[in-house]
């Protein structure tokens, strides 16, 4: 397996932030990776500490609109959020690292 870094730790977060996508513009690519998904999943994790407090807030904002299966379905994106952020402070930058994607302004090409 190859060491993390940051490179590769935004290639998989690009991928998870395209699942919601593909659920819905492609359903057979969805079920293929919640089957995947769960598949890899062998136990529940317990969700971080943090991610009570903030569900709590979530709560007593809006809970007056939210269902418990909202309740829930949010529960698991802050816990997944909490996770996200634990793996990406675990990475380590080394002073050489550079972005992977390089913005360059350039002037519109205008035909006269």
């Amino acid at each position: 397996m190859h060491a993390p870094n940051r490179r590769r730790f935004l290639q998989w977060f690009a991928t998870v932030a395209a699942v919601p996508w593909t659920r819905t513009a492609l359903p057979a690519l969805g079920a293929v990776a919640a089957a995947t998904a769960a598949a890899q999943t062998t136990e529940e994790e317990a969700p971080p500490p943090e991610v009570g407090p903030w569900l709590e807030i979530v709560k007593q904002r809006w809970g007056r609109t939210l269902s418990p299966d909202d309740l829930k379905a949010i529960g698991d994106n802050l816990a997944w959020t909490a996770r996200s952020g634990k793996t990406l402070r675990a990475l380590s930058l080394q002073n050489a690292d550079e972005p992977d994607v390089v913005f360059r302004a350039e002037r519109p090409v205008v035909e006269k």
